[in-house]
C-alpha cells in the first residue's frame, strides 16, 4: 500500500542519516540552516513596497520554497523535517543506546542550523547586499514575531520552562510553531511522494505558502530573519527578545506539532508496525516508487515515462 510505502522511504532516510558521524550530521544541519536563511532574506526581497498584505504574504512563501526546496534536493538535515521522521525510527528502534543517540542527532539538527543561519547572516553582512529599505523591511518582520512581548512580562517566579509554556504569550507563539510543523512536516512527507523535480517542487508548494502567508511560526526560519536582522544591526528587537519571545517557543512547538499532527497520526493510520518493527526493511519497501505498484518507470500516457530516483531527505 501507498501510505506503509512512503513511511518505509522515511524510515530509510533516518536510518542512513543516522549512520552518519555527529560531525557529519552537523555539516549537513548546518548546510540546512543556511539554505532556509537564503529563503528567509529571499522573502524579504520578493515582498519589498508590496502594501497589500495578502499579495505580500504570498511573496513571502515564494521565498520559503526557495529554500526549502533546496534542502529537500541536497538531502540535508532541517530540524522541522527531522521532526516528522525522527519519530518513526525511535518507533522502530527499542534498544536504549539507539534512543539516546537519536536524542543527540536530534539536538545536533537543531543546533546546526543555528550555526548555519548564523554562519549565512555574518556572510550577508560582510556582502552588504541589505540596503536601508530592505533593513527596514526586515525590522517589520523581527517586531511582528516578537510582537507577543508587548502582551505581558514575565516574574521572578516564571523562570521554569512550564511556567513559560503556561504563560498566555509563549502559548500563542507555542501553539503557531506546532500548527507551522504541520504544514512544513506534511511538505517534507510530499517530497517523498513523487519522483520528479516538479513533482516535489509542486508537493511543497502549497503547505510551505499557506503557513507563511498565514504567519505561523517556522524556527529554522526564523532564526534566519532574526539572525540576519541582528547582526545588521538596524532593528530594535534584542537578541534576548528573538530567543525567548520567539526562537525557543517556536522550536518546541515545532516538535510538538510534527509528532502529534504528522508522524504518530500517520503511523496509525497505515498500520505501520508492520515495516516499522520489522527485523529489516524490505528492500521493495524502500525501492519501489510509492506511486507505481508494479514497476520503478512511471508513465503518462504513451510519450513520457520518469524513473524513480531516491534521494536521501531527512
Amino acid at each position: 500500500m501507498r501510505g506503509e510505502k512512503m513511511l518505509a522511504v522515511v524510515l530509510k532516510d533516518v536510518e542512513e542519516f543516522m549512520e552518519r558521524t555527529h560531525f557529519q550530521q552537523l555539516v549537513l544541519s548546518m548546510a540546512a540552516g543556511a539554505f532556509i536563511s537564503f529563503g528567509a532574506l529571499l522573502s524579504v526581497v520578493l515582498s519589498l513596497n508590496v502594501d497589500q498584505a495578502g499579495p505580500r504574504q504570498l511573496l513571502l512563501g515564494l521565498g520559503f520554497v526557495a529554500g526549502f526546496s533546496t534542502i529537500m534536493f541536497t538531502g540535508t538535515s532541517l530540524f522541522t523535517a527531522v521532526n516528522m521522521s525522527m519519530p518513526l525510527y525511535l518507533y522502530r528502534h527499542n534498544v536504549l543506546k539507539k534512543r539516546i543517540l537519536a536524542g543527540i542527532s536530534w539536538v545536533i539538527v537543531w543546533v546546526g542550523n543555528v550555526l548555519g543561519a548564523l554562519l549565512f547572516a555574518a556572510m550577508v553582512k560582510g556582502s552588504d547586499p541589505i540596503d536601508a529599505e530592505r533593513a527596514h523591511s526586515l525590522d517589520n518582520v523581527m517586531n511582528y514575531k516578537t510582537r507577543q512581548k508587548d502582551l505581558g512580562t514575565f516574574g521572578a517566579w516564571m523562570l521554569c520552562l512550564w511556567a513559560h509554556l503556561l504563560f498566555d504569550p509563549w502559548q500563542r507563539v507555542f501553539a503557531s510553531g506546532m500548527l507551522a510543523n504541520w504544514l512544513v512536516g506534511i511538505a517534507a512527507y510530499h517530497a517523498k511522494s513523487s519522483s520528479t523535480l516538479t513533482g516535489k517542487l509542486a508537493g511543497v508548494f502549497f503547505p510551505l505558502v499557506a503557513f507563511s502567508a498565514i504567519g505561523f511560526e517556522h524556527s529554522p526560519a526564523n532564526m534566519g530573519y532574526f539572525f540576519i536582522g541582528l547582526i545588521d544591526g538596524r532593528t530594535d528587537v534584542s537578541w534576548s527578545d528573538a530567543w525567548e519571545w520567539n526562537i525557543i517557543p517556536s522550536s518546541l512547538g515545532n516538535l510538538a506539532g510534527a509528532v502529534l499532527f504528522v508522524s504518530l497520526p500517520f503511523m496509525f493510520a497505515f498500520n505501520a508496525s508492520s515495516i516499522l518493527k520489522g527485523d529489516s526493511l524490505s528492500e521493495k519497501d524502500v525501492t519501489e516508487d510509492p506511486l507505481d505498484k508494479k514497476e520503478n518507470d512511471i508513465s503518462y500516457g504513451d510519450t513520457t515515462t520518469f524513473t524513480y530516483k531516491e534521494s536521501m531527505i531527512v
